[in-house]
């Protein structure tokens, strides 16, 4: 038993580890790999620099000696692209995604669904859609009754009482 453990001890202790034995392709392999997950992925751009540090060091690995160089530049490269462009990247491509038009909803009219309080939360039906609204008028608010929206924040409609015109 001795001499088995022996054996794989000095098996290991002699044998080289998997990042010593990278080639191009391993790293053509992750960095398409990387690329796709990113793609599968909801957004956050973290796999994608990542993916393309990868395809880089494929590049790269074909003179760099040893491995351990691309491994640490692997890591050091990831890092500092996601530090410095990843903001970037994200205000971008959020300048031209459309924003929803806070003020469409501003002065249109809703009904209660439930009674809301002065300062209390309830919900209003607007253009068939249940919302979670609060009520920031000086009045209560009963069932049914038709309420003005002053803003929308996030989910949930700032709302009062309709004025009512003579």
């Amino acid at each position: 038993m001795q001499n088995a453990c022996y054996k794989i001890f000095s098996s290991l202790s002699s044998a080289k580890w998997w990042f010593m034995e990278i080639s191009w392709w391993v790293w053509v392999i992750i960095g398409v790999t990387l690329l796709l997950a990113e793609l599968l992925s909801p957004g956050g751009f973290f796999l994608l620099f990542f993916g393309l540090t990868a395809l880089l060091l494929s590049v790269v690995g074909l003179v760099l000696q040893p491995d351990w160089i691309e491994v640490f530049l692997f890591a050091v490269i990831s890092t500092l692209s996601i530090y410095f462009f990843r903001k970037p990247l994200q205000n971008c491509l959020n300048k031209s995604t459309p924003q929803a038009n806070m003020e469409e909803f501003v002065g249109h009219s809703a009904k209660t669904l439930t009674g809301i309080d002065i300062n209390s939360e309830g919900m209003v039906e607007f253009r068939g859609t249940s919302w979670k609204a609060i009520n920031s008028g000086n009045s209560n608010l009963v069932a049914g009754q038709n309420c003005e929206i002053l803003r929308r924040e996030g989910l949930t409609f700032i709302i009062q009482a309709k004025a009512h015109h003579p």
